[in-house]
């Protein structure tokens, strides 16, 4: 089977904003041996034997196992290789760059392609914090019965309930000034009606035809 790579490694993978400077750890998929960190991981746009892998500059020595030496015709040259394996389990893992035949590749020597569908990246602690569902929410009882005496001085206004104005009494029919003048102008009134009324009935009676008195 020949491994075919579909992106050239550039300066840019070595200085993506994207990479995290603390390492998480990268377990084997079938036993969670660790086999590296996130500190090391050069780039993400690498495909191998299963699909999606990254390029790491490191993997611990103790923890993977290396087997015999072969060639693999790559989209970028030929590369001396040996495949990766765990330490733990022998589960296959990617491979690991010993030499590169063309120059301008020279760079990827004692690099290592681990396979996205061999090994798990540890979950970013602040990424599962974010997502964690909240606990749930509980009514607040107040210590205290509410009552119409509650201090109300450090509401804002806007969020005050409004306050009921209180009625103003009624005028007393014996005790104002007011009262009592109105009362006579109400009587005077009644009066000069009365008189103007006579006089109207007066008139039609002795023949004239005068114009009837009008109140206004």
């Amino acid at each position: 089977m020949t491994l075919v790579y579909t992106h050239t490694a550039t300066s840019a993978d070595f200085n993506a904003p994207g990479t995290p400077k603390a390492g998480r750890a990268i377990y084997c998929k079938r036993c969670s041996t660790v086999v590296t960190t996130t500190r090391f991981l050069v780039s993400r746009a690498y495909r191998g034997f299963r699909g999606k892998a990254a390029l790491y500059s490191h993997v611990d020595s103790e923890a993977t196992s290396l087997g015999p030496t072969s060639v693999q015709l790559m989209q970028t040259g030929a590369y001396t290789v040996r495949a990766l394996t765990c330490g733990t389990c022998h589960a296959y893992l990617g491979f690991t760059f010993v030499r590169a035949h063309e120059k301008t590749e020279e760079w990827k020597a004692n690099h290592s392609v681990l396979e996205a569908a061999s090994v798990r990246e540890e979950s970013d602690p602040l990424s599962a914090s974010a997502h964690s569902p909240l606990p749930p929410l509980e009514p607040v009882r107040p210590s205290t019965p509410a009552s119409a005496e509650t201090d109300m001085s450090d509401v804002p206004e806007e969020m005050a309930a409004p306050q009921a104005r209180p009625r103003r009494p009624m005028p007393s029919p014996h005790g104002s000034s007011v009262w009592r003048k109105t009362v006579v102008k109400l009587s005077s009134a009644g009066r000069l009606a009365g008189s103007r009324h006579s006089r109207s009935i007066s008139s039609s009676t002795d023949g004239s035809h005068h114009a009837p008195w009008v109140i206004e």
